[in-house]
C-alpha cells in the first residue's frame, strides 16, 4: 500500500515505484517495477494559496503549473529551482507590481 510520512516522502509496497501526480482533487498513480525511488512533494503556492502540488521521484524536475495571475502584478517567476529535487520543497510565484504612468 502506500501512505504519506510527515518528512513529506510517499512509500510504496514491494518493489513497485510510484509515478504520481496530485492535485487537490485526485491522487493517481501510475506504478511501475523498477524498484524504490525516494519521491518528494513540491507544492506550488500564489497568494498564499497552494495551488498546484506534484510527486517528484528524487533528482527528477518537477513541472510548473500555468503562470498563476494576480490582479494588479505580472507573474515574475518562482521563488526557488525545481529542476533537481533532492527535498520536499513549496515554491512561491513572484509578482512584480504593475506600475501605471500617469
Amino acid at each position: 500500500g502506500s501512505y504519506f510520512q510527515g518528512s513529506g516522502f510517499l512509500e510504496v509496497g514491494h518493489e513497485d515505484s510510484a509515478h504520481a501526480y496530485y492535485t487537490s482533487n485526485t491522487l493517481g498513480f501510475r506504478v511501475v517495477r523498477e524498484g524504490l525511488p525516494q519521491v518528494h512533494i513540491v507544492e506550488f503556492e500564489s497568494d498564499g494559496v497552494i495551488i498546484e502540488t506534484r510527486i517528484i521521484n528524487h533528482g527528477d524536475a518537477a513541472i510548473a503549473p500555468a503562470d498563476p495571475e494576480k490582479e494588479g502584478y505580472i507573474f515574475d517567476g518562482w521563488d526557488v529551482s525545481f529542476d533537481t529535487v533532492t527535498e520536499s520543497l513549496t515554491v512561491i510565484a513572484l509578482f512584480e507590481e504593475i506600475i501605471e504612468e500617469e
